[in-house]
C-alpha cells in the first residue's frame, strides 16, 4: 500500500536479522514517487500472527 513501515525488521528476534530492508521508490496513490523500505525475508522463516492456531498438517485454523 506504499506506506512506509519497518516494524517487521525492528521486531525480528534473530541476530543477524532474518528480515532486512531494501530501499525502493514506487509510485504512490497519487502517482508521485514514494521512498519505501521493502522487507526482504529469508526463505527459511515463517511469518505468523500472534495467537494463530494450526492443525497437524500445518493448515491455519480459524476460530469462530
Amino acid at each position: 500500500m506504499t506506506t512506509p513501515c519497518i516494524v517487521c525488521e525492528e521486531m525480528c528476534p534473530t541476530d543477524p536479522k532474518a528480515i532486512w530492508l531494501e530501499r525502493v521508490e514506487e509510485p504512490g496513490r497519487d502517482g508521485r514517487p514514494v521512498r519505501l523500505a521493502r522487507p526482504r525475508v529469508e526463505a527459511a522463516i515463517r511469518v505468523t500472527s500472534v495467537g494463530e492456531s494450526r492443525d497437524p498438517l500445518n493448515r491455519m485454523l480459524l476460530e469462530n
